[in-house]
């Protein structure tokens, strides 16, 4: 499903650098934290199934790391 929507946004139009990294066993708000700083990311994108009138409204993870980066984060929601 990744390597799809990555094959969407270069077809699209996107010239930047596009990855991604998948790991399991470790704590995924710190790894996001780590590579976002270790990478230089300038956007983080993240998916979440409940969206609110307000931020406040998210949880677990993808508020865990609105909370805690110093970088964009750009929320989607998905069914």
């Amino acid at each position: 499903m990744v390597k799809e929507r990555v094959r969407l946004c270069k077809k699209a139009g996107a010239k930047n650098q596009i990855s991604y990294k998948m790991q399991t066993g470790k704590n995924v708000v710190d790894e996001i934290l780590g590579l976002s700083e270790e990478r230089d990311i300038d956007l983080i994108v993240m998916s979440s199934s409940k969206v609110t009138a307000t931020i406040r409204g998210l949880t677990s993870t993808t508020r865990k790391v609105i909370d805690s980066v110093k970088r964009p984060v750009l929320v989607i929601y998905e069914e």
